[in-house]
């Protein structure tokens, strides 16, 4: 099934979050019925990027934050996740640049947009494989 069966109101939450044309590739390299996989490997693959930047700051390494930063903006361009990757660029030029305050900012806000992002992951995924009136669709609508 294609992104474009979905209703728009789907469609237009997700987009708020995800570049869906990077979603509907991925979809076309793998299959609709892989997704759930692929985002349960978003979730954790985020989630150990997440500790190691929070690390990488508490630490001061700010060089190597940039380059993990980067890391995570690339996994982030992989699912669309654009909110992700922003947050990520700007993780990274404040690593770049020494700037431990901007680089904690950016990462408090990156936590929030990784749940927003994944509910929206679990909302298409739902909505792809026939579930669209579920909990997860109506938070993810309300995002």
């Amino acid at each position: 099934m294609s992104l474009k069966n979905l209703p728009c109101e789907v469609l237009i939450a997700a987009s708020s979050h995800l570049n869906l044309q990077a979603i509907e590739q991925l979809l076309i390299d793998t299959a609709t019925d892989f997704l759930p996989s692929l985002i349960e490997v978003f979730e954790h693959d985020t989630l150990c990027r997440l500790e190691g930047l929070q690390a990488l700051i508490e630490m001061r390494h700010l060089q190597t934050l940039s380059r993990e930063a980067e890391s995570l903006h690339d996994t982030a361009q992989t699912y669309g996740a654009v909110q992700l990757m922003y947050l990520a660029k700007v993780i990274s030029e404040a690593g770049a640049s020494k700037n431990k305050r901007v680089a904690l900012d950016a990462l408090k806000d990156l936590h929030a947009q990784r749940t927003a992002t994944i509910a929206c992951l679990r909302a298409l995924d739902q909505a792809l494989n026939g579930s669209a009136n579920t909990p997860v669709m109506n938070r993810a609508l309300s995002v």
